[in-house]
């Protein structure tokens, strides 16, 4: 590693920022890809992982705050559908291309030659970083401003949209008015890193899964798989609530209740 190269790479991006770090271990650390602490001489918790760990729930509160003040009319569906708009790898990963992140992620060559600092999940995670280190280094408030001006677009975007739906009221509203029952939700699994797990979750109805759904909030989850059961009963999909679908069911549950006990028992050995 050209560590000459670093430095100027590191000033010329504190530059195309607009601020100066106090702290420029943590700008280094924000833009350092795991693939990277080899050739850094760093150790693996020296990675961008815990800063986006911290990023994370920064843009959450930030994102949350904004929209909670915006308007003391909408519920809480309505305020997780516009915040879900605004906090996702797409928006996340737009925002960190605007700051030229691409260009400044700290990876390998391996990770590099595979075009890594173009993956959206490696933006998304950097720009959470980048966010974690500047609350670090600067504050809550100047953290603020920064991320709601690199997500203006998106806030804009979501603010104006009227594609705005809380799936889970829809859902129980079509349903009841069906006579089909109240909808409910069980978490399937949570996968990936313990910084950042993904969560599955199955929407049920008379004891049959209707649909699955991913997300990295539990919320977000039972959102998608809302909406897509919502989707599969107004196409007028058949659904089958007999015996057999119900016993599918129960077996399902119980040979993955099964795999995750197998796994945890693996796991303390």
């Amino acid at each position: 590693m050209d560590f000459d190269f670093l430095r100027k790479r590191v000033e010329n991006f504190q530059k195309d920022l607009g601020f100066e770090f106090e702290n420029v271990n943590l700008l280094i650390t924000a833009l350092s890809h795991p693939s990277a602490i080899k050739i850094l001489g760093r150790d693996y918790n020296e990675s961008n992982q815990r800063l986006e760990f911290l990023g994370d729930a920064v843009v959450g509160l930030v994102i949350g705050e904004f929209f909670y003040n915006h308007s003391s009319n909408w519920d809480e569906g309505t305020l997780t559908a516009r915040r879900a708009l605004v906090i996702n790898g797409n928006a996340l990963s737009r925002a960190a291309e605007k700051l030229n992140l691409h260009q400044n992620l700290i990876i390998s060559k391996e990770e590099e030659d595979r075009r890594g600092n173009y993956k959206k999940s490696n933006l998304a995670d950097t720009f959470e970083a980048l966010v974690g280190a500047i609350y670090l280094d600067q504050g809550i408030n100047f953290v603020s401003r920064f991320v709601i001006s690199s997500l203006e677009d998106e806030i804009n975007d979501a603010l104006v949209s009227k594609k705005i739906k809380d799936f889970k009221s829809i859902l129980q509203e079509l349903t009841q008015s069906k006579g089909m029952g109240t909808p409910q939700y069980k978490l399937l699994s949570s996968k990936g890193p313990s910084h950042k797990p993904v969560f599955e979750t199955a929407v049920l109805l008379n004891g049959v899964v209707l649909s699955l759904g991913s997300g990295y909030r539990k919320i977000d989850a039972e959102m998608i798989a809302a909406e897509i059961a919502y989707k599969k009963i107004i196409d007028d999909k058949k659904i089958n609530f007999g015996t057999r679908a119900k016993f599918k069911t129960k077996f399902k549950f119980f040979f993955n209740d099964v795999q995750k006990s197998f796994i945890r028992k693996k796991s303390k050995k």
